[in-house]
């Protein structure tokens, strides 16, 4: 698929679309990539793939957040990671992002109330490259946790999002990779797209059954469609064994709705 597209230099040009889509060349269209990763489901179990476990705390209405790390040296005079760039949606579902400088393992609270965390990246780091503990944010004064980063990451692996307002997802493919844990075998995991409608129906239209053998990639010719305010996460609803790990993708394209009119 190509679409024309405007360079920088103002030249209109044909590139493939989701060449174009990514380097920001189509104004009213964005990638978004989803990384997921759950180390540890039990057997027969059901969670969402992000790190912490368990089904992802979607909050009722937005609160203000703090972040914190089980490492000392993520601080400004540390080796590890120094600021966290916190990306997600206002109370009423449209882009917010904040810039969170760490104190190690004392918890540093947000200036904004967040209703979603759809992006964790470390901004800044210090000689170390990277985070050097797992990072946790959570709701203030220890409340609920809704993003993790992993140490050594540098990224919140959780493959969930929300959609903002006056925009739709469009999800394009996925990948699934179920992980044996040694000597165990051949594994499996029943992965699926679960939603959360505005309305507060939850659905799930698809599951895949993945084996350890081999990942699997599916790919969506005409898109799965997510409608502003829809919360949208891969979710494993069955293990064959204890402690499964998997890791899961998705490629998705941002639009805004006015462009589809």
């Amino acid at each position: 698929m190509a679409a024309n597209v405007h360079t920088p230099s103002g030249v209109l040009t044909e590139m493939p679309y989701y060449q174009g889509v990514g380097l920001g060349l189509i104004n009213t269209q964005t990638r978004v990539t989803l990384l997921g990763h759950n180390p540890n489901i039990g057997a027969g179990a059901a969670a969402d793939v992000w790190v912490p476990g368990g089904n992802y705390n979607f909050l009722a209405s937005a609160i203000q957040l703090e972040l914190l790390s089980d490492n000392a040296a993520d601080t400004v005079a540390g080796t590890g990671a120094i600021t966290i760039t916190v990306s997600g949606l206002d109370g009423n579902y449209n882009p917010i992002s904040e810039v969170v400088t760490l104190n190690g393992l004392t918890p540093v609270s947000t200036a904004n109330k967040f209703l979603r965390v759809n992006l964790l990246t470390v901004a800044s780091a210090g000689t170390g490259r990277t985070n050097a503990g797992n990072i946790t944010v959570r709701g203030v004064s220890s409340g609920p946790t809704v993003g993790y980063i992993e140490a050594g990451y540098s990224f919140g692996r959780t493959a969930v999002y929300t959609v903002p307002a006056g925009f739709t997802l469009f999800l394009l493919s996925a990948v699934f990779s179920v992980v044996s844990p040694n000597g165990a075998g051949v594994n499996a995991a029943v992965f699926s797209f679960f939603s959360r409608l505005s309305t507060g129906v939850n659905r799930i239209p698809i599951e895949f059954n993945v084996t350890s053998t081999a990942p699997y990639r599916h790919d969506a010719q005409e898109g799965v469609l997510f409608n502003q305010k829809t919360d949208f996460a891969i979710r494993v609803t069955n293990t064959a064994q204890a402690a499964t790990n998997v890791l899961a993708a998705a490629e998705c394209v941002l639009i805004a709705n006015g462009a589809l009119l």
